[in-house]
């Protein structure tokens, strides 16, 4: 890795729309992940976004790389065929002697197959996707791809089976959902040094409640990991937060690897309604929910409040030795009556805790729109965040870079 000027560099665009694939429109680039190779490139990933832009239009998997630290970004590559899928998580692992690449995103099975208009042979071909293996009655699977060889060329897979977390049968019941968004993080010490986890949103269909193929006909009910002791080839859950409170989430391990820390967004007061009342658990402005497990995500503390930045965005937790990180949208000043989602999604921050997530400070990294965001170290104090530009990624996927100097910082005697 190529060094730079101490402090926060120049933002350059990782992704940019306004391109085609075949004859479709690339309106938004949204929710990036990336790896940091060994030979310190960086392969960043996203969706594409089609059509609309929507959630439930169709999307691709697009990635691009850069060989001088971040400050210029190759072309896009298509990773992946139209499907409809959501968020994706990137990671590396070592094969023999070779570096793999993957990244692993949750398919709407009924989405895409509409898409084709349940045409499965074509579906097949464009995607991978067997809908006879996956279940034409599954409401959702995940998919892999992965890359030998630096990323010139990709292999797909579904994880069905006992190599996925998802359709199966828990204490609380069938777990349908569970969106691995942002970065996949390494437990580096402790009990469990080597596991991989991400931590995401979940649907559980409690079991007396009838199953359907469809997620959307099912409540988003909390959050949780999904963890891998075999570097990201097969994924599993043991207990995940059923508690309606919030969905979108990020871990990290904290003393030692003794523990998890998870930080949640918060749902909107109807996503509860009918469940037990968040009485003291309400946060105020610039607070987060979070929850600890000291047996690797099997259970979970009782929700607290952390002074992390309440805009409703999925914010990215990272751990570079000593030092937690954390980005997300600080928002603005406006008035609840003022505050929509495109108001409140800029003034792009990175937290930061040197006490294992007790305290946070932040910087301001990006004073525009500012969205769904990762957060990763680079090397020895140098960190990269990559950010939907937009509300949705309209503007592209920005990336910056910073260092510890730049974050100890102070401005006027006072964190921005």
């Amino acid at each position: 890795m190529r060094n730079f000027n101490p402090g926060c560099s120049d933002i350059s665009l990782a992704f940019e729309p306004g391109f085609k694939i075949n004859s479709e429109h690339v309106c938004r680039t949204f929710q990036p992940s990336c790896v940091v190779r060994n030979d310190g490139s960086i392969i960043a990933f996203c969706q594409g976004r089609l059509r609309n832009g929507r959630d439930d239009d169709p999307k691709v998997v697009l990635m691009s790389t850069s060989d001088n630290g971040g400050k210029s970004w190759s072309s896009p590559k298509v990773v992946s065929g139209r499907m409809n899928h959501y968020a994706m998580s990137a990671y590396l692992s070592q094969k023999e002697k070779t570096e793999r690449i993957s990244v692993m995103t949750m398919v709407d099975l009924r989405g895409t197959e509409n898409l084709y208009a349940k045409d499965y042979a074509e579906m097949k071909d464009q995607t991978g996707i067997d809908i006879d293996l996956a279940g034409r009655e599954t409401p959702m699977i995940f998919c892999r791809f992965y890359s030998d060889d630096g990323g010139e060329s990709w292999n797909q897979e579904m994880l069905l089976g006992e190599r996925s977390p998802l359709n199966h049968c828990y204490e609380d019941g069938v777990l349908i959902m569970f969106n691995p968004i942002g970065q996949v993080h390494v437990m580096p010490e402790g009990p469990h040094k080597g596991r991989c986890i991400i931590g995401g949103p979940a649907t559980v269909v409690p079991t007396q409640e009838p199953l359907t193929d469809y997620f959307r006909n099912h409540a988003q009910s909390g959050s949780g990991i999904i963890y891998s002791d075999d570097q990201g080839e097969s994924w599993h859950a043991d207990g995940m937060i059923m508690d309606y409170l919030a969905n979108e989430a990020s871990a990290v391990s904290i003393n030692s690897g003794k523990e998890l820390l998870l930080i949640r967004r918060l749902n909107k007061p109807k996503r509860f309604k009918g469940h037990p009342s968040p009485k003291d658990v309400l946060p105020g402005p610039m607070q987060r929910l979070a929850h600890t497990s000291s047996d690797c995500g099997r259970t979970w503390s009782n929700p607290f409040l952390v002074n992390i930045s309440d805009v409703r965005c999925h914010g990215t937790l990272a751990r570079a030795g000593g030092r937690l990180l954390f980005s997300i949208p600080n928002g603005s000043d406006l008035t609840d009556s003022e505050k929509t989602l495109r108001s409140e999604r800029r003034n792009g921050a990175i937290y930061f805790s040197d006490d294992e997530g007790q305290t946070w400070h932040s910087k301001i990294v990006d004073r525009g729109t500012f969205s769904y965001s990762t957060v990763t170290p680079l090397n020895s104090g140098q960190y990269m965040t990559l950010y939907a530009k937009g509300a949705m990624g309209e503007k592209g996927v920005g990336c910056r870079i910073f260092d510890d100097s730049w974050l100890n910082k102070e401005d006027g005697g006072k964190f921005q």
